[in-house]
């Protein structure tokens, strides 16, 4: 996908000149599958347990009704 080869780009572009604020950008990439429970696991691990601070370009158009309170709670742009 060629969203997907722009974000690698930009992660290795600002990781070469040191990250943001001197830390390194991770990008992960999660597939829901299309299932709307999959996905608000996958949003919950990835907030719980990899520390995510941010969510970039997430195409759920069918599945991501479900995480929006749980994000917003959780104060993750």
């Amino acid at each position: 996908m060629p969203d997907t080869q722009g974000l690698q780009i930009w992660q290795r572009f600002v990781n070469a000149r040191g990250g943001i604020n001197g830390h390194s950008v991770r990008i992960a990439f999660v597939d829901d599958g299309a299932d709307p429970a999959r996905h608000r696991a996958a949003v919950q691990e990835q907030v719980e347990k990899e520390k995510v601070i941010a969510f970039i370009q997430n195409f759920e158009a069918l599945t991501g009704q479900g995480s929006v309170a749980y994000i917003t709670s959780k104060r993750v742009p």
